[in-house]
């Protein structure tokens, strides 16, 4: 949605909105980053607290947060059938060192620890992007100091939407993107691919449950930060 946005704002003609980023003037560009959580760095948890990262010294930074469990379904998903990481069960993928539960919770505390050292902060949930799209896509606009036009927000939403989503994702001028699928014939490679939000239901046991929660209370992340309830 940023860049569709962006692209509209100024003016800039792309068949796909990725295209965008590198047409831009430097002072709009956006780095999308995971930091040291990336899953193909194979960094374990406990390597990730206390990273050295200079290049987030004095920048603005929205902190896209998402609900524990279906983070971690999706992580698997993504780990599974899209960048080939991993080869395993779901129950094996969430005690895992490198991808698991104490890896995002790690996560979580080094963006924690992260904090202080951006100009600005901006918290925002997949959930309340949900709820609201607009409202979410607005906050990271002032938070780049963008012109925000209604109207702009508006389209900008409308080719963010899931259904939408899952369209361009099958379309030439999307093949080969963060979007498109890394397996046309296998729909768990999807990017965009159920937009169910309680899916992780299907994908972990009680015991799988118990483990996340285990590992929530012992490493006690930032509860300002971390998006999570206990599974009813």
């Amino acid at each position: 949605m940023v860049d569709a946005y962006l692209a509209d704002l100024h003016g800039i003609p792309v068949s796909n909105v990725f295209q965008v980023e590198r047409r831009l003037d430097p002072r709009w560009r956006i780095e999308w980053t995971h930091l040291t959580g990336q899953m193909t760095y194979l960094i374990p948890f406990d390597q990730l607290v206390g990273a050295r990262l200079p290049e987030v010294e004095g920048r603005p930074c929205v902190f896209l947060a998402r609900d524990v469990y279906a983070t971690l379904a999706s992580a698997y998903f993504q780990a599974s059938y899209r960048i080939h990481v991993f080869s395993g069960t779901p129950a094996e993928f969430v005690r895992s060192p490198l991808f698991g539960a104490r890896k995002l919770v790690a996560f979580y505390n080094l963006v924690a620890d992260l904090r202080d050292r951006f100009a600005s902060f901006t918290l925002l949930t997949y959930e309340s992007l949900r709820q609201d799209a607009a409202a979410g896509l607005r906050s990271v606009l002032e938070t780049l100091g963008a012109e925000i036009d209604g109207e702009r927000v508006e389209r900008a939403v409308e080719i963010g939407r899931f259904e939408n989503l899952r369209r361009l994702a099958r379309t030439p001028e999307y093949a080969n993107t963060l979007l498109s699928p890394s397996d046309p014939d296998n729909p768990d490679s999807d990017k965009v691919r159920r937009g169910d939000a309680n899916a992780w239901r299907e994908l972990f046991g009680e015991e799988d449950l118990r483990y996340i929660a285990q590992v929530i209370a012992e490493l006690q992340p930032d509860a300002g930060l971390l998006q999570y309830r206990p599974a009813p």
